[in-house]
């Protein structure tokens, strides 16, 4: 992609960055694994979780700072800014977002739908902002890709549909 699209040199990440990225994959897999053994309470039942269509709107919104961290990464004409400080952007919003989302998921009504809902949304962002180069593709790659994101949205709505299915099966009957 860099050669043909942004005409740049191929890229060959060191072993330093390699490593520090697997490193950083590492600690927060096991700062997330022991978050979620020390959760201080119960779910609190007192609030009703935001509505599904909060949440796909929600997803999308917060996947929206991803994209303009890798603008630093894709865009060559943007003004250079140091490595260091993009990763500590992205550590903070990560970490931002982890908080937020960790205490909405909290809340007692928040079900599966809700974590489609976000899931659905952060993609449906992925999907639309993925088209934001597509002047430079050849039509077969537009066309695969409109595609291929039909075929998730069908993947995604199927999901909802059994969801909803299976929590139709859960409830207790009158």
């Amino acid at each position: 992609m860099r050669p043909v699209i942004f005409h740049l040199q191929l890229y060959h990440p060191g072993a330093r960055v390699i490593g520090s990225g697997v490193l950083a994959i590492a600690l927060l897999s096991i700062l997330a694994y022991f978050v979620s053994r020390v959760r201080n309470g119960k779910p609190s039942s007192a609030f009703a979780a935001p509505p599904v269509w909060g949440v796909v709107v929600l997803g999308f919104i917060l996947g929206c700072p991803w994209y303009a961290l890798m603008r630093f990464v894709f865009a060559p004409e943007e003004p250079h800014v140091a490595f260091s400080v993009i990763m500590a952007g992205g550590i903070a919003w990560a970490a931002l977002v982890y908080l937020m989302l960790g205490r909405l998921a909290r809340f007692g009504r928040w079900r599966d739908i809700h974590r489609w809902a976000l899931t659905f949304g952060a993609t449906l962002l992925c999907m639309v902002a993925g088209f934001s180069g597509s002047s430079t593709w050849k039509p077969v790659d537009i066309y695969g890709k409109i595609a291929l994101n039909c075929l998730a949205a069908v993947a995604f709505f199927l999901l909802l549909s059994h969801l909803r299915r299976t929590q139709l099966a859960a409830e207790p009957s009158a």
